[in-house]
């Protein structure tokens, strides 16, 4: 059985990975906190919906989905400018999506987030600016890895 500190850890080191994927805010990669909270929710969610057979405002199979990028990819014939995404954001969201391994085994370690989650995608990427929860800040640095992880030791 895990201990309780074991557990924190796992989730911490999985905070600031999800929190990694998006950072840092000036990459090509990032997706800004405006986008996930409006148009890109609301595409997952007009994409995901139906595929339980009802079309309810609710996705309640979000394993099932599979989301079609190419419906809001920057460039492609019919897609608004202020409403697409890059290839590096595509792949941003594809990571968050993702199941989080260990690079070295490939050993799986935690769950990505699911699809129609983007509406909580803040609590874990941090918004727009880094976050103290498992995300590096000028202040701290590695806030919730080293205190409460390391017990305030610094690791670098």
């Amino acid at each position: 059985m895990a201990r309780d500190t074991d557990l924190l850890s796992d989730l911490n080191t999985f905070a600031t990975k999800l929190g990694s994927y998006n950072l840092p805010t000036n990459d090509p990669k990032h997706i800004p906190q405006a986008a996930y909270l409006g148009w890109y929710s609301e595409a997952v969610r007009a994409q995901c919906d139906p595929v339980d057979g009802t079309t309810d405002g609710i996705v309640a199979d979000p394993e099932a989905c599979t989301i079609d990028y190419t419906k809001f990819r920057c460039g492609n014939p019919g897609v608004p400018s202020n409403a697409c995404f890059t290839d590096p954001q595509i792949q941003t969201a594809k990571n968050i999506y993702s199941d989080y391994r260990d690079n070295a085994t490939g050993a799986f370690l935690n769950y990505g987030l699911s699809k129609s989650s983007e509406m909580q995608w803040s609590v874990l990427l941090g918004g727009d600016s880094p976050s103290d929860f498992g995300i590096v800040d000028s202040n701290m640095g590695m806030r919730s890895e080293r205190h409460l992880t390391l017990n305030g030791r610094r690791w670098f």
